[in-house]
């Protein structure tokens, strides 16, 4: 289970804080005019109904289990990804934006507030280097990868903190009462593992947690390299970053990579470079 912080406070000091400092370059350099600002808009992450986890326990046949999981996970990674997706087509737009004029107030307010929420920092002028962080941060996460992680954190759903606290990713709390907290935790621990109100809130909450933590670095620097191959990162290769999201290390890495292969979480797949946010145009499913 992973170590982090509930950092919501500081992400929304953070995100007004890079918004002006964005908004004061774009009053500085220029007179912040030349391109449409209803062209672009941001990401808006509407709040999903709550609603009862499964109870995947009830279903004896393994194989049957497996797929109601996979269906139920991959439909809520999907959602949340294409969420991602969509930001970082935003981000190359005002990246071209940026070289060829000073950006609009609504388009640096907009760039501010993807730095914010990914917790790049921001430099003066707007150069290449700080484009080129920015997305590597901005990026999806193999379904491969969440889906293993999911399976193997959760119980394959089964797991207290899954069916109570909506929590699919083993992810630990520090402030009391910000979760559930481990009948087997060690005597003196203060973590809990976090509570959340739907299960896509917790989907967003990794994928964010992937794309913004030092820990998760190596996942990065891995996913990036594959795009400049101009290759599909995997989830087989990037798992490969996630030593320290579990005690047990090189141990674990190797758990989720069987997970990958037993179960043919590589055939799980969208073309992102189509996302249209239609689920009818990519729908998700296995090839088997």
């Amino acid at each position: 289970m992973k170590n982090t912080h509930n950092n919501m406070l500081e992400d929304i000091i953070m995100q007004r804080f890079y918004a002006a400092i964005f908004l004061t370059i774009c009053a500085t350099v220029a007179a912040c005019s030349g391109s449409d600002p209803a062209t672009l808009g941001p990401v808006v992450r509407e709040p999903a109904p709550a609603s009862p986890v499964p109870n995947f326990g009830e279903i004896k046949d393994v194989r049957a289990k497996k797929n109601a999981f996979f269906g139920y996970m991959s439909e809520l990674l999907r959602q949340a990804n294409g969420e991602v997706w969509q930001e970082r087509q935003l981000v190359l737009q005002l990246q071209e934006r940026a070289a060829g004029q000073p950006l609009t107030e609504h388009d640096a307010e907009l760039l501010g507030q993807l730095a914010a929420y990914y917790r790049v920092d921001v430099a003066e002028p707007l150069t290449d280097e700080f484009f080129h962080q920015l997305l590597k941060r901005v990026d999806v996460v193999p379904l491969s990868l969440s889906l293993a992680q999911s399976a193997n954190e959760s119980g394959w759903g089964t797991s207290k903190f899954a069916r109570e606290g909506r929590n699919f990713f083993g992810i630990w709390c520090y402030t009391p009462g910000c979760g559930i907290k481990p009948s087997r935790a060690a005597a003196g621990s203060i973590h809990e593992v976090q509570k959340f109100a739907t299960t896509l809130e917790g989907v967003r909450f990794y994928i964010q947690m992937i794309n913004t933590r030092g820990s998760y670095s190596q996942i990065r620097e891995l996913r990036a390299a594959a795009r400049e191959a101009q290759e599909k990162p995997t989830g087989n290769e990037l798992a490969g970053g996630l030593l320290k999201y579990s005690e047990r290390g090189e141990a674990y890495v190797n758990e989720i990579r069987s997970m990958i292969r037993q179960n043919s979480l590589a055939d799980y797949a969208v073309d992102w470079r189509a996302w249209n946010g239609s689920q009818e145009d990519y729908p998700l499913t296995a090839q088997r």
